[in-house]
């Protein structure tokens, strides 16, 4: 018998949560336009987990580090039909900034940035 436990293979190890988890994070921040507070009440009433807000972030970083950005400029610059689309979420102290290109249905570019001064009714 072995003195470790087996983890299931969507499990990183020294992680709580598989990867399935962190995908429904990252698609409800981006694919749903939820901030970080929408998608921890969110996955409090969609299953019983209480995830901090440390998490989500991390989701959100792991993701943009997985990113091929090369691949992506190239696809852009090929497909691009001129007509740019900015949206911007605020996500306590990060903003994840958005451009789209809603003629040819591609999201061009994501950046996140942490914002340097609070505004009206932000955290």
């Amino acid at each position: 018998m072995p003195l470790l436990p087996q983890l299931a293979p969507a499990v990183a190890p020294k992680a709580e949560y598989d990867k399935r988890l962190r995908q429904v994070v990252l698609e409800r921040i981006v694919e749903d336009a939820m901030s970080v507070e929408g998608v921890l009440t969110g996955i409090r009433r969609d299953f019983p987990l209480e995830l901090s807000t440390g998490f989500v972030c991390d989701c959100l970083y792991a993701a943009v580090e997985r990113l091929d950005m090369a691949g992506h400029r190239r696809q852009v610059l090929e497909r691009f039909s001129g007509t740019p689309c900015v949206d911007e979420l605020h996500l306590g102290r990060y903003t994840l900034l958005l451009a789209t290109d809603p003629v040819a249905d591609l999201r061009t570019t994501a950046g996140v940035r942490l914002r340097t001064r609070a505004c009206g009714g932000c955290a």
